[in-house]
């Protein structure tokens, strides 16, 4: 090994300790353990100092995500709100018409062309002026089935929400069928007006009601529609030769 060699290999840095009631002493360390100790606290300080600020940047941020969002989640909030009154002054007003009709009794008599369908206490016929216009109809043979497609369009004078239940039914002159299906109450005419497709527009609404094929192929369908209390609102027939 060379005088080089050695020198480099003996380099050490030396310092002399001194202690309480102690002789002082020498101690050597390599330039990469004086090294490590001096620049490593240094270097963990700087880094120390970049974790706080990025720390503080990202709350703020977080921050003024979540002040950005507030206004939303508050309107989200509002209209549910807004809703959930709506439909509780709806269900009032319900409450109110339903135990008026149960205090008039149920007629002997259903009303014009309902015979399918039970009469309900104090039910009446709201079919003018109108509420509903049925637009659109269109009759599809798919197959082994009849597609009645339409739409219910809202004509309330003053634009209120209609809501109720919608009976579909049809006839090729032997059999009947009803949409939605209820075979056995139609067989025995003890249909229920809230028993059929529930609804609720403010403007339209599309329908379809799916039937099986008949074996003639001129059709007959009758749509009858009641509000939520029973009362009908309104009634049309529509013929149709399905092929």
């Amino acid at each position: 090994m060379s005088q080089k060699d050695q020198a480099i290999k003996d380099d050490k840095i030396s310092f002399i300790v001194y202690e309480e009631n102690t002789i002082p002493y020498f101690k050597q360390v390599t330039p990469k353990v004086y090294k490590f100790f001096v620049y490593a606290p240094t270097i963990l300080t700087f880094f120390a100092i970049a974790v706080v600020i990025a720390s503080f940047f990202y709350t703020k941020n977080v921050e003024h995500f979540i002040r950005s969002k507030e206004p939303e989640i508050i309107k989200s909030l509002r209209t549910e709100n807004s809703l959930l009154a709506e439909k509780g002054q709806e269900l009032t007003i319900l409450n109110k018409q339903l135990t008026k009709k149960l205090a008039q009794g149920v007629s002997d008599t259903p009303l014009a062309g309902q015979f399918l369908i039970s009469p309900v206490a104090g039910q009446q016929d709201l079919t003018s002026p109108a509420k509903v216009n049925i637009q659109d109809i269109k009759v599809e043979v798919n197959n082994d089935k009849v597609f009645f497609r339409f739409n219910i369009v809202n004509v309330t004078q003053d634009g209120s929400k209609l809501s109720g239940y919608i009976h579909i039914f049809t006839t090729d002159g032997n059999t009947y069928q009803k949409y939605p299906t209820a075979q056995e109450e139609l067989d025995n005419f003890s249909l229920k007006y809230n028993e059929g497709e529930s609804f609720a527009t403010s403007r339209f609404r599309p329908v379809e009601a799916i039937f099986k094929k008949m074996d003639r192929s001129t059709l007959i369908f009758k749509i009858v529609i009641f509000n939520r209390i029973g009362d009908l609102i309104h009634q049309q027939q529509y013929k149709e030769v399905a092929n």
